[in-house]
């Protein structure tokens, strides 16, 4: 069995993902937002500060060991292959960290897939704190309800008071653009927030200079909308699944 030989994550995560390596097209079409490749490439150094990303290719496998509120863990591996040989890789992992075999994100096909391969040895426990949000595209578009007015009624406001606007898909041209928006939408930020909030922003700014970075590699795809000739919104994100698009990052200035 080949053992799990794990790196900090970085550059060589960026190489396997590119490379094909537990690329989304190999993540479960019920996973969630955790199993996109554009996730695993953001978050590592912009982690929280209790989470500490490694990584590892095991027979075809992109396996993450990462500990944080719950402890120390492993996200379900994401490829293709001899999925319980990469699980007791993972189970030999950690039993030489002296910790137990936790996995993290574990979607409902994956549970039937454990129990296929190891019956009755997992206990599944639900983390609503860690749930992704849902939202139906009609409902976003439409913004139909009294639940929605407040949104209508904003986007009316910012119509009336910015006749120019205009809306345009992202490309490789517009991304400088894009970056020098949120440098400036950090500041104000900074401002507003204060000093307690740097680190997040900070962070936030790390995870999309990198996303910016590969953007065509990664598949992302984004729009903005500009006043008199400048960027003051913008958003990016690319397809989960079949019927589930991520949205990684959305910005715009408050006034």
């Amino acid at each position: 069995m080949r053992r799990c030989r794990f790196a900090c994550v970085g550059a060589l995560l960026l190489a396997l993902l590119l490379t094909g390596c537990g690329k989304a097209g190999t993540a479960p079409e019920d996973g969630g937002a955790d199993f996109s490749e554009t996730e695993q490439v953001e978050t590592p150094e912009a982690a929280d500060a209790l989470t500490v990303k490694e990584i590892a290719q095991v027979n075809g496998f992109l396996v993450t060991h990462l500990c944080g509120r719950m402890g120390c863990s492993y996200m379900y591996p994401a490829g293709s292959g001899d999925i319980a040989a990469a699980i007791r890789a993972l189970e030999e992992d950690a039993a030489r960290r002296g910790q137990p075999l936790r996995l993290v994100c574990v979607t409902r096909r994956q549970m039937a897939e454990l129990e296929e391969f190891f019956p009755g040895r997992f206990e599944y426990v639900p983390d609503r704190d860690g749930y992704d949000y849902l939202y139906e595209i009609d409902r976003l578009a439409d913004l139909a309800g009294k639940k929605l007015h407040a949104k209508r009624n904003h986007i009316n406001r910012f119509i009336e008071n910015n006749p120019t606007w205009v809306y345009e898909e992202i490309t490789p041209a517009s991304l400088p653009e894009c970056l020098e928006m949120d440098k400036q939408w950090y500041v104000r930020s900074l401002q507003r927030e204060g000093v307690e909030e740097e680190r997040d922003l900070g962070d936030e700014g790390i995870a999309l200079r990198t996303a910016m970075e590969h953007y065509e590699e990664l598949g992302l795809e984004g729009g903005l909308i500009r006043v008199y000739g400048e960027v003051v919104a913008f958003t990016i994100g690319d397809r989960l699944s079949a019927d589930t698009y991520d949205v990684h990052f959305e910005k715009a200035y408050g006034e």
